[in-house]
């Protein structure tokens, strides 16, 4: 650790935005200070060791390594050897179980087409029509968009997007996931819509009826595209970034707690509870466009934007997650590591009707006892919780872990008699573990309030400071969060993004 107080950037938060951010501009030269308040980095793709066992504290899956997607690139930028620091492990889809209805969606193509059209008469072009605006989509992300335009630069920038191939996207633009079924003359099957907003709701916080189509479509493609986990769990995922970012020259202190962020006349100061000062001439916070507004000094414009910005935005849901620690593996079939549950077909967002479970892969001869583990999360309002205190608190923590072991212990025969450890996270749990008002997950909601050139700006309208993570374009995820820290570093100059998915690092100062 040096003893400097002079940066050419500090980031606040080690999540996987600030972690990325920090190793691109670090990458670049510049002298780069990360500040994370926890005693590990990853934020909510970070981890938590209890009762023996290792536990993924949010995110559980990874998506965008396919060669040319942007977490390869980023990864590849950053000096991570994909197969050596970093090894994936595909995952070939998610298990869908609903009243009455079965099914797997997944890299199988054609098995999810046959299954489709049995399963969804009538729903035939619809799919036909997510495949194909997915696959636009996807590729489009490779060309980086940038959104919203700050600036004529930009604008101009975003023209690469303009392709033929992609006017077939033109027509859905603005509209909602539920529009283009109707559009499609999807059938209004009740296990049909329950799929799709279960596949939202975990993917971009907003159902159907909500979900912009650009966002929706790559949401409910993510799966049947294919998504893997790090071996190791996401431990080793935000292992390999920090260790990304040392090796680039950028510092990292855990257990720092940052209070203020202050313009100077240099650029910005950077305060912390244990009252050091940074100066820096660029702050970058990988933190909720709320949480920034509490750092920025009162009635500043910054701080007025970034309020306003939250208002506007709104916040994401909180979620329950069930943790299991397993004596024993209860799920040896690879293909049901993932599970999305429905419990009802008419259920809403926040009335714990709809599941996310997450197994760990069995055990092998050479893995650590981590690899069995079970989680299950629930979406919940996180303004349900905060105002509850002790007793009450208690109670209806107690009521809702006794609904979640219930509903696992009907999808998962045998699980009763396997569990070693068992925890249960609230919103409240979220937000004293990643510091995050409310406790929300996920970022913004993505709904046409949200979409395209109404997303935030990441600047709020001051010089030196950019905004990263999952309220920033592109959103929710690690991929969006990583693709939101490298577009920050363009607009600072330290990298030149290219059509095609290339990253190259670009020499002189923050501009």
């Amino acid at each position: 650790m040096t003893n400097r107080t002079s940066w050419d950037a500090v980031v606040v938060g080690a999540g996987v935005g600030g972690l990325v951010a920090a190793g691109l501009l670090a990458r670049s030269g510049r002298r780069v200070l990360l500040l994370e308040a926890h005693e590990t980095p990853g934020g909510c793709a970070g981890f938590y060791e209890a009762g023996g066992f290792t536990f993924d504290a949010g995110a559980t899956t990874l998506i965008g390594f396919d060669p040319g997607d942007p977490l390869a690139t980023i990864a590849e930028a950053l000096g991570i050897r994909l197969g050596e620091d970093l090894r994936l492990e595909p995952v070939d889809g998610v298990d869908v179980q609903l009243p009455g209805v079965s099914f797997f969606y997944g890299r199988d193509r054609p098995a999810w087409e046959k299954s489709a059209v049995r399963l969804f008469p009538g729903a035939s072009s619809f799919f036909r029509r997510l495949r194909r605006d997915a696959a636009l989509l996807w590729g489009a992300s490779r060309s980086w968009p940038v959104l919203p335009l700050l600036s004529p630069r930009d604008a101009i920038r975003d023209l690469r997007l303009l392709s033929p191939r992609l006017l077939p996207l033109l027509p859905s633009f603005g509209k909602t996931v539920s529009d283009v079924l109707e559009r499609e003359r999807a059938p209004a099957d009740p296990a049909l819509r329950a799929f799709l907003d279960l596949a939202l709701l975990i993917s971009v916080q907003s159902p159907a009826s909500a979900a912009p189509w650009w966002n929706g479509a790559l949401g409910i493609d993510l799966f049947r595209r294919g998504v893997s986990r790090a071996r190791g769990g996401m431990r080793a995922f935000a292992g390999a970034l920090a260790l990304a970012v040392e090796r680039a020259g950028g510092e990292i202190r855990t257990r720092t707690l940052v209070t203020r962020l202050a313009p100077s006349s240099s650029g910005w100061v950077v305060k912390t509870a244990s009252g050091e000062e940074f100066a820096a001439r660029t702050v970058l916070p990988n933190l909720p466009v709320r949480d920034v507004a509490r750092l920025l000094d009162p009635g500043t414009v910054p701080e007025r934007t970034a309020a306003s910005e939250h208002t506007r935005l709104g916040d994401g849901w909180g979620a329950l997650v069930l943790n299991l620690g397993l004596s024993r593996v209860v799920n040896d079939d690879p293909r049901r590591l993932h599970r999305l549950v429905a419990t009802r077909l008419d259920g809403h967002p926040g009335d714990g009707t709809s599941l996310f479970l997450s197994f760990s892969p069995p055990a092998t001869p050479s893995r650590r006892r981590e690899a069995r583990r079970s989680r299950s999360r629930r979406t919940s309002k996180s303004s349900t919780w905060a105002p509850l205190r002790g007793e009450e608190y208690r109670r209806k923590k107690e009521e809702a872990r006794l609904l979640l072991r219930e509903a696992l212990e009907r999808e998962v025969p045998g699980l009763a008699a396997a569990v070693a450890y068992e925890d249960l996270g609230t919103p409240r749990t979220f937000q004293r573990y990643t510091r995050r008002s409310g406790g929300s997950v996920g970022g913004v909601r993505m709904t046409r309030g949200s979409f395209g050139l109404n997303a935030l700006d990441p600047t709020l309208g001051a010089e030196g400071l950019h905004v990263v993570g999952d309220t920033a374009f592109p959103g929710q995820g690690t991929l969006a969060v990583a693709m939101s820290a490298a577009l920050a570093a363009e607009r600072l100059g330290a990298v030149r993004l290219e059509r095609g998915g290339t990253l190259g690092f670009l020499a002189g100062g923050t501009r």
